[in-house]
């Protein structure tokens, strides 16, 4: 018996290995981190390390439990570093995990400053706790949990460290295999090399090198005009009595046509069947980024993950060492070694951070780009070209200043045609992918400080005080081991312009997109136990949230009762355009209102009864267990959490109640609407009723107010209507000198999110028939949602452009990305219904 359960054991660790192993070699390495943290989980909850309290906490935070359990009776210590939500959550903690975090609250605000170092250490993870929780709270998911309250950007960095205390380091224990040890001896005629690339990577060059010219390799980029010269070659290279002309077939971007896939898993069938006539040494290998792929072509071919470097020092070195490449071989460039200048070599050591950047910036999603877009190397190494055919064309540059990081200008005389260069890098090589106005905009912005004769001098760099500098060196060599020697190995998300603290902000958004995935996983392994007895959390999260959400809703939806009369009064056999705009937002208040009742009510039935939910029902009851807004409910894609949108919608049908009650108003809020971007044409056409003109000649010219609030309107201004509730995001209006200016570093700690921003003052919308000419202010976008996409959706997201004054350069603004919201960025974390 002892020797069976040894073998048993054994048995365990081999098969668990061989999966691991498997999924290893087919995940990227942010899947592959987030399966591990699951295991790691799993194995503490099963022996009992980790109670399921503290992993819906981790997980969910404060959506999980109701407002009352989540009040903190003692002060907060520092409300300018920790924030109200999260000094409630620490109070909740208390009261789990059998005790070991008793009295927490009490220790913080009696031994603050010492919790303060533990929490800004650079490894809080292996510096002991503050006080008697050094012994108390050992375990690594106690921790764990700790840094995810106290300081969640800290928590994805030290993932791979939880996981190594569960389950031992898997980087020594699981190898990633490569290409070379894959070609030819782990494939098969039937057994093709399916190769899952990042955005940027591409394996072309080692594929060749392996293949070789003895091999004759077939290379195939696959579109709709080149699949069927693809079929036709894989056909007449499989078979061993003819001499085809390609042995190995190589199908780049095998993703873009989705019937391909059909064909594989056909051919492999048909080579796997006998009797065969296939000749042995016949390969076929795909690359493509992540997609569905038929079961035969997953389970039959061997699964490759090819990603490029992880972290942004590394990412550098490898551009520039392309570049380098470039000397080595003559034929790239068209000249001798000897002939390519320091100044050119400089030019390239900043384009390779500008690429890295670039790339980085997609970490903030909508925060940095209207739509995320992935530069290839093979984009790089083109501008990388193209500036050197231009830098080699004059031989006597004047490198003189082009402008610094403040925005002002030094005019000097360039011989080299800059402008030219970079207007061909943002219109063509890198930019040429990008449709969207503000993106252009910006990338514009990012050239001229990455682009410029200041670069080729040396001792340059695009952001202050960033590591990531240009030295006055002459050789690749030297430039890279400057690199080595310099930058941090620790990624700098300050060099992506995306305003202050950079880096917590980048590290906290990873940290939601990983909960995201995690919660998902949940809410799928709840659905394994749907309609038995032992319901998971998942689904009591569920119908909890259910009941509060109608417990706020009206049940009969927004009434007429008491509606003003003077909104149906017509003008001319027509109603005022506002008024029409008006009624048409009741009528789709109501339906919202409809459609959450009835969902909840099939929900409902569904989980009373066991029957199974179509698969749109099952989306809406998904979004309740993760407490997040269903599409079905909203045009619009919500990143604020059901309740935080469920106490919005109240406020926003009081909003529209209280204009109906009075008729006329003279302050609007954008965010109370549903179609807010209608609310400006309404407008036009009441105003071309009012003063009987046509609408054409009718337009609304804006004007930052001194009014702070509703309260303070006066009705000086009879035709003039106000906005409210507005958030500049990453700036500030000052009144006093009334233009735009930076946040302070004290406004950005009075701000509990990771979005910094500041309350507009009232915009006043005048109307006129002489349109007010263009001026040389900021004309910043004004959204709906704190997200630079001009549409969610089917719904416009951008509303309005609002011009404000500034004495700086635009492009400054545009680098910082600037932007107004209607709706407040720290909704979360102000919501009064938690759910």
């Amino acid at each position: 018996i002892v020797q069976f359960r040894e073998n048993v054991a054994k048995l365990i660790d081999i098969v668990t290995l061989k999966i691991l192993s498997a999924f290893e070699s087919a995940m990227f390495y942010q899947d592959f981190k987030l399966f591990a943290v699951y295991l790691a989980v799993g194995v503490s909850l099963e022996a009992k390390e980790v109670s399921i309290e503290e992993w819906l906490l981790f997980l969910y935070g404060s959506e999980y439990h109701s407002a009352s359990e989540c009040i903190n009776i003692h002060k907060n210590p520092h409300p300018e570093l920790l924030s109200e939500a999260t000094w409630n959550l620490i109070s909740y903690l208390e009261k789990i995990g059998n005790g070991a975090y008793k009295g927490i609250s009490e220790d913080l605000v009696a031994h603050y400053y010492e919790w303060e170092i533990w929490r800004t250490n650079k490894t809080p993870q292996v510096t002991p706790l503050p006080g008697i929780y050094k012994e108390k709270l050992a375990k690594p998911f106690e921790k764990l949990l700790l840094m995810k309250i106290l300081c969640p950007e800290k928590v994805l960095e030290f993932g791979d460290w939880f996981t190594t205390c569960i389950l031992g380091d898997l980087s020594k224990i699981i190898k990633h295999p490569t290409i070379s040890q894959l070609l030819p001896k782990e494939t098969r005629v039937n057994k093709p090399l399916i190769i899952f690339k990042e955005e940027g990577e591409d394996p072309t060059a080692q594929i060749m090198k392996i293949a070789g010219e003895e091999l004759k390799l077939g290379v195939f980029t696959l579109s709709k005009d080149s699949e069927i010269d693809i079929k036709k070659a894989i056909e007449a290279s499989k078979k061993q009595s003819e001499k085809p002309e390609f042995l190995w077939i190589y199908v780049k971007e095998a993703h873009t046509v989705p019937e391909f896939g059909k064909f594989i898993a056909e051919k492999i069938k048909e080579f796997s069947a006998p009797p065969l006539d296939l000749n042995d040494k016949f390969r076929l290998i795909l690359s493509l980024n992540p997609c569905r792929l038929p079961r035969t072509v997953l389970t039959q071919g061997v699964r490759l993950v090819m990603q490029g470097s992880k972290s942004m020092k590394s990412k550098v070195i490898k551009t520039l060492s392309m570049f380098q490449h470039h000397e080595t071989v003559p034929s790239t460039l068209g000249v001798s070694s000897d002939k390519v200048s320091p100044q050119y070599r400089r030019l390239m050591l900043n384009l390779s951070i500008m690429h890295v950047m670039l790339e980085k910036r997609n970490v903030f999603g909508t925060k940095a780009w209207t739509r995320p877009f992935h530069i290839t190397s093979g984009e790089i190494e083109i501008a990388g070209k193209l500036a050197f055919y231009i830098l080699e064309a004059y031989k006597e540059p004047s490198f003189g200043a082009s402008q610094n990081i403040s925005g002002s200008i030094a005019q000097r005389p360039a011989v080299i045609p800059w402008e030219s260069l970079r207007t061909i890098l943002e219109e063509i090589t890198i930019g040429g992918r990008i449709i969207e106005e503000y993106d252009r905009k910006l990338l514009g912005s990012i050239i001229d400080l990455y682009i410029n004769e200041d670069v080729c001098v040396g001792n340059y760099s695009a952001k202050e005080n960033s590591p990531y500098r240009v030295p006055a060196k002459d050789t690749y060599p030297e430039l890279i081991k400057y690199v080595e020697s310099t930058v941090p190995e620790e990624d700098d998300y300050d060099i992506c312009n995306v305003g202050t603290d950079a880096t917590i902000i980048g590290q906290r958004t990873e940290l939601e997109r990983l909960l995201v995935q995690l919660k998902s996983i949940e809410y799928r392994k709840s659905m394994k136990t749907f309609g038995k007895v032992e319901k998971s959390a998942s689904i009591e999260l569920a119908v909890i949230t259910m009941n509060k959400v109608l417990d706020e809703l009206p049940e009969h939806g927004i009434t007429k009762e008491e509606m003003n009369p003077i909104i149906m009064e017509p003008k001319k056999g027509l109603l005022y355009g506002h008024h029409m705009f008006l009624l048409q937002e009741v009528a789709r208040f109501n339906s919202l209102i409809k459609c959450i009742q009835n969902a909840i009510a099939e929900i409902r039935q569904s989980l009373h009864t066991g029957n199974l939910m179509s698969s749109a029902l099952e989306g809406i009851y998904e979004s309740f267990a993760e407490n997040r807004v269903s599409s079905a409910f909203s045009g619009y894609t919500w990143n604020h959490s059901l309740g935080a949108w469920v106490t919005m919608l109240k406020k926003r049908i009081a909003f529209i109640q209280s204009w109906l009650k009075a008729g006329e108003i003279k302050v609007y809020w954008l965010g109370g609407f549903i179609r807010p971007k209608g609310l400006f044409n309404s407008l036009l056409m009441y105003y071309s009723q009012k003063f009987e003109q046509s609408i054409e000649k009718i337009s609304l010219i804006q004007e930052i107010s001194s009014f702070k609030t509703p309260a303070e309107v006066t009705g000086d201004l009879p035709d003039t209507i106000y906005v409210s509730d507005l958030y500049l995001i990453n700036a500030k209006f000052n009144l006093e000198t009334n233009v735009l200016e930076d946040l302070s570093r004290e406004d950005q700690l009075a701000l509990p999110g990771s979005i910094k921003y500041s309350s507009l003052p009232l915009v006043a919308f005048i109307p006129t028939a002489e349109p007010k000419g263009k001026s040389g202010d900021f004309e910043c976008n004004a959204y709906y949602l704190p997200s630079k996409e001009g549409k969610i959706g089917n719904l416009d997201n951008l509303i309005a452009k609002i011009e404000i004054p500034t004495d700086l350069r635009v492009h400054y603004w545009i680098l910082k990305g600037v932007m107004i919201t209607c709706i407040n960025p720290d909704l979360n974390v102000q919501s009064s219904l938690i759910i």
